[in-house]
């Protein structure tokens, strides 16, 4: 058996500020800063991923745009993320809604590198990095 396929999307605003969640409890990595998305249905493909999952747990039609971060994680039964950047198109700005958090917020990226590691996924420090390196 390979390792799951994930993806993460990375909203920005006009700040510069990134949009984060707090995984819900009863998952794994429950109660940790991520980037929203999930993994892959079988035979899709990450930006099809991208668009669904933030459909599905943000109620936000999204663009996928360029690949931020791509790695393998060998925690648990370990999982390879692809982090892509993506674009609001459709939803009201205001009022979002989510299904896998407990809170979502717009955050400073590099205040978010400073979440504690026991509140953070795995993969949220590699896709910060990647993306203030940008």
């Amino acid at each position: 058996m390979g390792l799951v396929q994930v993806v993460a999307g990375v909203l920005r605003n006009e700040h510069h500020a990134v949009l984060a969640g707090v995984r819900s409890t009863g998952r794994a990595f429950a109660e940790c800063w991520e980037f929203p998305g999930g993994k892959l249905e079988e035979g899709e493909g990450c930006e099809e991923a991208v668009v669904r999952e933030w459909k599905e747990e943000l109620g936000r039609v999204v663009r996928p745009g360029r690949l931020l971060f791509h790695g393998t994680f060998t925690n648990g039964s370990g999982y390879h993320l692809t982090a892509l950047e993506v674009h609001h198109v459709e939803g009201p700005p205001d009022g979002w809604v989510w299904t896998s958090h407990t809170h979502v917020d717009w955050l400073d990226p590099l205040k978010l590198l400073q979440v504690p590691p026991d509140r953070a996924t795995p993969s949220l420090r590699p896709i910060l990095r990647a993306l203030l390196k940008l």
